[in-house]
């Protein structure tokens, strides 16, 4: 008997940290996507009278680079050192549905614009 008291006990616990790791992950990645929706929105605002619009250099500038790192998908901004996405996405799966998109992966792919990439990863998750 208290074996198995033991036992759920066990179960129980990696069940809420399982949850609970889970559900931060989710939360975190939903604020980014809120994060960028608003961005996206700041940016789509139409200019009045009163508002000074700059050329925002970075927008044209910046690239990102969807490559494999650990065998999964990643995606870094051009310098290919500083990671602006991560992914669950595993590359053994890509490889065995998709083996034409593994090869472009492999070589990387390149992106002028956030919502290509959001887009790009959205497909290849689904």
């Amino acid at each position: 008997m208290k074996k198995l008291f033991l036992y759920i006990l066990i179960f129980v616990a990696i069940f809420f940290c399982t949850f609970n790791y889970a559900r931060t992950f989710y939360r975190e990645k939903m604020q980014a996507e809120a994060q960028y929706a608003q961005e996206e929105d700041l940016v789509s605002e139409e200019p009045n009278e009163e508002t000074i619009v700059l050329p925002r250099a970075d927008k044209a500038e910046q690239k990102y680079i969807a490559g494999i790192k650990n065998g999964y998908v990643i995606v870094y901004i051009d310098d290919e050192d500083t990671v602006f996405e991560y992914t669950d996405i595993n590359v053994d799966a890509l490889k065995a549905t998709l083996p034409e998109m593994y090869k472009k992966l492999q070589q990387k792919i390149e992106f002028y614009d956030k919502s290509e990439v959001f887009e790009f990863l959205q497909d290849l998750a689904s």
